[in-house]
């Protein structure tokens, strides 16, 4: 299914948003990982048009949103993201987040509950074992070859060129613990992880 642009002031920013045709069904958010913009995961979106409200923004800073004066933190972000679903109407929803994604999420729901009816976290932590920024990105790089959308994700970045966002949202999740898959006893939460699952917490 088609999914088509949008623009909305969030916090005095312009941000871009993704979406596909108008649907009954259950409203799916999806939130993207650090670097990059929605663009990687609109092939999924597309499959899920069909049956599901879909949405997706680019956080300010990335992809072809507006960046901020200064670069965001992590609780900044999840405010921009709670904003931005106020304004679109969109919600309780399934929300669907990638590696930095997920701590938006997680973020956002740990003030606010009710915005969500499930969670799908793909890679919520990092590797306790390589905390650090440099080794981070040597890892994420050699992966690069091997993802199927890597030639989309790699032209968001490019097209992002915020060094200092992507500075301050690196150190968000690599010098800080990493956030933990906690949610309301309400909601459905499934993790996928490469921690070991004694490293997640669950409430």
């Amino acid at each position: 299914m088609p999914l088509h642009s949008t623009w909305d002031t969030v916090g005095g920013l312009r941000v871009h948003g993704r979406i596909g045709p108008p649907s009954t069904g259950t409203p799916i958010v999806f939130v993207h990982g650090l670097g990059v913009s929605t663009r990687y995961m609109e092939p999924t979106m597309a499959r899920l048009a069909t049956r599901y409200a879909v949405s997706a923004l680019d956080l300010p800073g990335f992809g072809r949103s507006e960046s901020p004066p200064r670069p965001f933190t992590l609780a900044q972000h999840a405010q921009a993201l709670a904003h931005w679903l106020d304004i679109r109407g969109t919600g309780p929803a399934v929300l669907v987040g990638n590696s930095y994604g997920c701590q938006e999420i997680v973020e956002c729901v740990a003030r606010a509950s009710d915005r969500a009816v499930g969670l799908v976290l793909n890679a919520p932590t990092m590797d306790p074992a390589h905390r650090n920024a440099f080794t981070m990105i040597a890892r994420v790089i050699a992966d690069v070859p091997r993802e199927s959308c890597a030639a989309p994700a790699t032209r968001s970045s490019r097209c992002a060129g915020r060094a200092s966002a992507l500075a301050s949202s690196a150190s968000s999740v690599l010098m800080s613990p990493a956030a933990p898959c906690s949610a309301s006893p309400r909601l459905r939460t499934r993790c996928r992880t490469m921690i070991p699952p004694r490293s997640l917490t669950f409430s």
